[in-house]
C-alpha cells in the first residue's frame, strides 16, 4: 500500500500510525473523495485564471507604458503588486459603493427613511384680534424661512359663530370681519390647521392677556403629533428653528429666563415659557390642568412651567432662541447675563446676527403694535453720543431719574439703531400681513 502523497491512492486507503507505532490502512468514504477532488479541481482552476489574467496585465504594461498612468488608479504607490491575489483585492477597492460578502457585489447601504413633517408642529394661540396678526406674522415667517413643519392655530371657538360674514357700520362688527378675515387667510396662504378651542382663563386676574396666558399650555394636549413648538407670538423670527424638533428626547425644553436677577444662582435660575418644545402626552396636559385649578392669582404659564418641569427641562440655548429686544438698551453692566462670561464684549451687531428668535419685552415700553410717546422712548432708550456733544442737562436729568448709565458712544448707537429697526421691521410687516396700523398708547 503506497504511503499518502497528497492525492488519494488507487485503492482508497493511506497509512495511519498507531499509538503504538504500528501502521494500519485507514479507508475513505467515497463521498468524501469525491468532494476533495471537487474542490482541488476548482482551486486549481481559479489559479489558473488569476496567473493568465496576472500574464496578460503585464503583458499590456509592457507594450503599451504610456497606460500606466490611467491603471495607477487600481494600484497602490508601491506598484507594480507583489502577487494576484493584491491585484484582485484592488480590483474590488476601485469598484465605487459596493460591498463584498462572499464574492457577492452589494449595493451600499440605503439612506435613512425621510422625516415625517406630518409629526412636528409649530402652535399659536390667539384670543383677541392683535394677539391673532402676530401669529400671522409668525406664520407667515415661517413659510418664507422654508420650515417644513406643520402650523397650528388655536383660537376660541367664539370666532366661528358669533361674528357676522360682512362689515357692518359698527366698530365691533368691522373687528369681527377683520378677525374672521385673518383666519381665513392663515389657513389659505399660511397652510396653518385652524383650531377652535375653549379658552383656559384664570379667574381672579384683571388683565385679560395674563388671564389668558394658560391657553399656550394647551400644546399639551396636541397629541397627534410627536412633537410640537410653541413661540409666544410678541416677537419676530429669524431664521430657520426646525433643527429644534430633533434635539435630544425630553417632555419640554426651554430656554433659561437670563434677564432675572436670581439667574445668578445657576442653581435658582428659571426656564421662559416664550419658546416651549413639548412632547404632547395626556398625562403631561393632566398635571397641567391640575396645577391651572391650583393655581392663585400670581401664578402663570411661566410658574406652572417651572413648578412641573423645572427640574426636568432640556435647557435651549437663549443666546439663539430667547434674546429680548431690552438687551438692547440695558446699560453696560448688564449683558452679562445674557452673554454668559465676564470675558466676552457685548456686541449689538453680533448679537441680532446670531438670534433666530427675538421677543420683544421692553418694560416699561408697549409692546410694538402700540406706539409710545416720544417722551417714553427718550427716557428708555440710550443716548447716542457722537463726538464733541454733550448731554443737555434735561436729557441728564431724564436719564437718572430712569435709572440709566451713562454708556460708550459706539455700543448706544449700534444698540438703539438694532432695537429701532426691529421695532420698524414688525410695524411695517403688520401692515402688509394683517393691514393694521399701529395704536396709540392709551392714557
Amino acid at each position: 500500500m503506497a504511503a499518502f502523497s497528497g492525492a488519494p491512492s488507487t485503492d482508497d486507503s493511506f497509512h495511519t500510525q498507531r499509538k503504538d507505532g504500528s501502521y494500519h490502512d485507514a479507508i475513505i468514504p467515497q463521498w468524501i473523495l469525491a468532494e476533495g477532488q471537487r474542490l482541488l479541481t476548482k482551486r486549481h482552476a481559479v489559479i489558473a485564471i488569476v496567473v493568465v489574467f496576472s500574464l496578460l496585465f503585464y503583458i499590456r504594461l509592457a507594450i503599451f507604458p504610456s497606460d500606466i498612468d490611467s491603471a495607477s488608479r487600481l494600484s497602490p504607490a508601491d506598484w507594480p503588486l507583489k502577487s494576484s491575489a493584491d491585484q484582485l483585492q484592488h480590483l474590488l477597492d476601485a469598484v465605487p459603493d459596493v460591498t463584498t460578502t462572499e464574492g457577492l457585489l452589494l449595493p451600499s447601504p440605503p439612506m435613512e427613511e425621510p422625516i415625517d413633517w406630518s409629526k412636528f408642529a409649530y402652535t399659536q394661540y390667539a384670543t383677541t384680534p392683535d394677539y391673532l396678526c402676530n401669529s400671522l406674522m409668525l406664520f407667515e415667517r415661517l413659510q418664507a424661512l422654508g420650515s417644513r413643519a406643520q402650523r397650528v392655530l388655536l383660537y376660541p371657538d367664539i370666532f366661528h359663530h358669533s361674528y357676522p360674514v360682512t362689515y357692518e357700520t359698527s366698530d365691533a362688527e368691522a373687528q369681527a370681519q377683520i378677525v374672521l378675515d385673518l383666519l381665513l387667510k392663515a389657513e389659505r396662504e399660511y397652510d396653518v390647521t385652524l383650531k377652535p378651542i375653549e379658552v383656559l382663563r384664570k379667574s381672579g386676574i384683571a388683565d385679560s392677556t395674563w388671564a389668558e396666558s394658560y391657553t399656550k399650555l394647551l400644546a399639551f394636549n396636541q397629541t397627534e403629533y410627536k412633537r410640537v413648538l410653541n413661540l409666544d407670538s410678541d416677537a419676530t423670527l429669524l431664521q430657520n428653528m426646525d433643527e429644534l424638533f430633533f434635539i435630544p428626547g425630553a417632555p419640554v425644553a426651554m430656554p433659561r429666563a437670563y434677564w432675572l436677577p436670581h439667574l445668578k444662582d445657576k442653581a435658582e435660575s428659571k426656564f421662559t415659557s416664550l419658546l416651549m418644545l413639548v412632547e404632547p402626552s395626556e398625562e403631561a396636559f393632566a398635571r397641567i390642568e391640575q396645577a391651572i385649578t391650583a393655581a392663585d392669582g400670581n401664578t402663570y404659564d411661566m410658574e406652572i412651567m417651572n413648578n412641573l418641569f423645572g427640574e426636568s427641562s432640556l435647557v435651549i440655548p437663549h443666546r439663539r432662541y430667547g434674546l429680548l429686544t431690552g438687551e438692547f438698551f440695558a446699560s453696560e453692566d448688564q449683558h452679562r447675563e445674557y452673554l454668559g462670561n465676564d470675558d466676552e464684549a457685548w456686541d449689538a451687531n453680533a448679537t441680532i446676527a446670531e438670534a433666530k428668535f427675538l421677543h420683544f419685552s421692553n418694560w416699561p415700553l408697549p409692546k410694538p403694535w402700540i406706539k409710545p410717546t416720544q417722551k417714553m422712548v427718550d427716557e428708555v432708550l440710550p443716548i447716542c453720543k457722537v463726538e464733541n456733544t454733550t448731554e443737555t442737562d434735561a436729557q441728564i436729568g431724564s436719564r437718572k431719574r430712569s435709572g440709566r448709565r451713562r454708556r460708550d458712544k459706539a455700543a448706544d448707537c449700534e444698540g438703539k439703531r438694532v432695537w429701532e429697526e426691529a421695532h420698524e421691521d414688525f410695524r411695517r410687516r403688520r401692515l402688509e400681513v394683517c393691514g393694521m396700523m399701529p395704536q396709540n398708547l392709551a392714557h
